[in-house]
């Protein structure tokens, strides 16, 4: 999803988020919805055409929610995440998803005491790299870190650390783009 790095969470997606958490828990199953919502937003990143769709005017609210209601069909996505996903994309709002889906995981991690990250890497990282991360946030935060992990080609190499509304961007692409408009401007 190499859109992603600007990526900024709207406050209606914040809203929605914040709708399905207080539903989620008070039906006791906040964890189950949190595992459901992040494997929908992880199709939603790995899927391009899918992105398309999702983020395309061309495209009706009513066919966003089949499209979308067909996938989490298939992934047998738990009624409640299930039918939520069908009406924000009938209300408009598919193009949130990404959004719904990272804020949804910040209030499970606020509720948890723990704190919420996305790390993008160009590779899979290995599980004593995620550790090592997983404590440098832990001791920036100053609270356990939730890392979500998203593998993106697009970067090169390096990494991106989201935490919160917070982009840490240590990702050779970016260093390469820096560059070429340095090169450009001389």
């Amino acid at each position: 999803m190499g859109a992603s790095s600007s990526f900024r969470i709207s406050e209606a997606a914040r809203r929605y988020a914040s709708a399905l958490f207080d539903l989620a828990r008070d039906g006791q199953t906040l964890s189950e919805a949190e595992t459901a919502l992040k494997a929908v937003g992880q199709i939603l990143s790995e899927n391009d055409d899918l992105q398309a769709m999702v983020r395309g005017p061309m495209y009706a609210p009513e066919d966003k929610a089949a499209a979308l209601l067909q996938i989490t069909d298939k992934m047998g996505t738990p009624d409640l995440v299930r039918n939520f996903i069908g009406v924000v994309a009938q209300n408009g709002r598919a193009h949130d998803l990404p959004g719904i889906v990272t804020a949804f995981s910040e209030l499970c991690a606020k509720a948890r005491g723990t704190k919420a990250a996305i790390v993008r890497s160009a590779h899979p990282l290995t599980e004593a790299q995620l550790g090592q991360l997983r404590d440098l946030v832990s001791a920036s935060v100053g609270a356990d870190a939730d890392l979500t992990v998203e593998v993106d080609e697009d970067l090169v190499g390096g990494l991106q650390l989201q935490i919160g509304s917070r982009l840490i961007d240590a990702s050779l692409r970016t260093k390469l783009d820096g560059l070429n408009a340095a090169m450009k401007g001389a």
